[in-house]
């Protein structure tokens, strides 16, 4: 807690380090309109804490940077009544456009606006200024409402989510006329999720981005690892295999990188049929080679969706 004001204020699971070293994370309470923005130094304390107004009130997850922005997207998702539990206070709105809040790291009362169409996210990828001015943005969406209203209860229970429209990794564009769009860039081996980049291309036009995608019939998750090349569209991948649930794989650079590929995918997988999870490392630019170093772990960890590997 830096002050008593802040208090119990939420934080997100999800900060971002932007190129000075800052840390840049929010909060959001589900039935206030507004978000607070947090800035930091590199050693963790506090610079400035900032109250938005004008936000839809729903369920912001993650958010993504430039290196000059903070870019958030109030989905569709909305928080309408009062329940017992979390997601009992949410429903899907499916004529409720997505609101893009854009805000200036050096100014965070200087905003734009944008629409896009209805839809839900929980992360995102990779933002950048492309040299229109134009800002563009990745992030792993589905427009319909399955998962978010009805999968992540059943899956919460222990049973297999209802079937629906899968996320796919998709690219936004907020133009300098204050127009929007919304592009599918893959349909390979969907369901897309956790998307991941080399942090040391975050803010500029990164070629790579990272996700698990492809499902097997019959189980929760996803079996894959997929490397995404944004500029020809080619995705090249491993597949772990029907009885592997695979999680979030984290991009580590080489000592010496000579280029954005240039590191290693690590990250966790649950067999289902050994009922023990793996450590898997993989060359980030040769996913398709498979894991060059398995570390099988005695048992089975819960699943935990995000961490970090030094």
């Amino acid at each position: 807690v830096w002050t008593e004001q802040l208090k119990g204020m939420p934080f997100s699971a999800h900060p971002k380090v932007a190129k000075n070293g800052h840390i840049w994370n929010f909060g959001q309470s589900i039935h206030m309109q507004a978000l607070i923005v947090y800035q930091l130094d590199a050693q963790g304390n506090l610079l400035q804490a900032k109250l938005v107004r004008d936000v839809p009130s729903g369920m912001i997850h993650d958010f993504c940077i430039t290196d000059r922005h903070l870019i958030f997207v109030a989905n569709s998702f909305r928080a309408t009544q009062h329940g017992k539990n979390y997601l009992s206070h949410f429903a899907y709105q499916s004529d409720a456009p997505q609101r893009v809040i854009v805000l200036d790291m050096d100014n965070l009362d200087a905003r734009r606006d944008f629409d896009i169409p209805p839809g839900f996210q929980f992360h995102f990828g990779n933002a950048y200024e492309d040299k229109g001015g134009n800002i563009r943005f990745t992030m792993c969406e589905t427009d319909q409402d399955k998962f978010v209203s009805h999968g992540a209860k059943q899956l919460m229970r222990g049973e297999l989510p209802e079937g629906g429209d899968p996320s796919r990794l998709c690219e936004v564009v907020l133009k300098t006329n204050g127009q929007a769009t919304l592009e599918r860039i893959s349909d390979v081996m969907v369901g897309h999720e956790f998307p991941r980049f080399n942090p040391a291309f975050g803010g500029q036009a990164a070629r790579y981005l990272y996700t698990v995608g492809n499902k097997a019939p019959g189980r929760p998750g996803e079996t894959a690892i997929l490397r995404h090349d944004l500029k020809s569209g080619r995705v090249d991948a491993h597949d772990y295999g029907p009885d592997n649930m695979v999680e979030e794989h984290l991009f580590v650079p080489s000592a010496s990188p000579k280029g954005e590929a240039d590191g290693w995918l690590v990250g966790t997988t649950l067999d289902f049929k050994a009922k023990v999870t793996h450590v898997n490392v993989l060359r980030a630019d040769a996913l398709s080679d498979g894991p060059v170093a398995v570390f099988e772990l005695p048992y089975a960890l819960p699943l935990g969706f995000h961490g970090t590997w030094a």
